[in-house]
């Protein structure tokens, strides 16, 4: 297994013998980070609903389209 550390935030674990799995897991850095964006994020999304005449229909719509 390799373990590499993105700019301190991130780590990825990777499965040499499969070469497909990889575990992703935060740093203490990349929880602090998630934290302070968290309400930054909450703020956006209920601003772009109110913009959405049907947030739930656009929702499945995207679904869809994944």
């Amino acid at each position: 297994m390799v373990r590499r550390v993105h700019r301190g935030r991130r780590e990825v674990a990777e499965e040499r013998t499969v070469g497909r799995g990889r575990v992703v897991t935060l740093t203490t850095a990349g929880r602090r980070l998630l934290a302070k964006a968290l309400p930054v994020w909450k703020k956006a999304h209920a601003a772009t609903e109110r913009l959405v005449a049907d947030p739930d229909r656009m929702r499945l719509d995207l679904i869809a389209l994944s």
